[in-house]
């Protein structure tokens, strides 16, 4: 009888181990996607500095009225 309950521990530690593999991998693909993302945001947010940095030393002496 002892063999059966601790066969059914066994086996539920190892269920818990495989969901917390799983849940592991599955975060690091998040985190993966997420450093991916964040490299891609501050290349737009330095173009759009550039481009605005551009306009202002482009538009520096003129009048509103062109």
């Amino acid at each position: 009888m002892e063999a059966v309950e601790n066969k059914e521990a066994l086996l539920e530690a190892s269920r818990a181990l495989r969901l917390e593999r799983e849940r592991q991998k599955e975060l690091a693909a998040q985190r993966a996607n997420e450093i991916e993302l964040m490299q891609e945001l501050q290349e737009t947010s330095a173009r759009l500095t550039q481009q605005l940095s551009d306009l202002r030393a482009a538009s520096h002496g003129t009048t509103p009225e062109g």
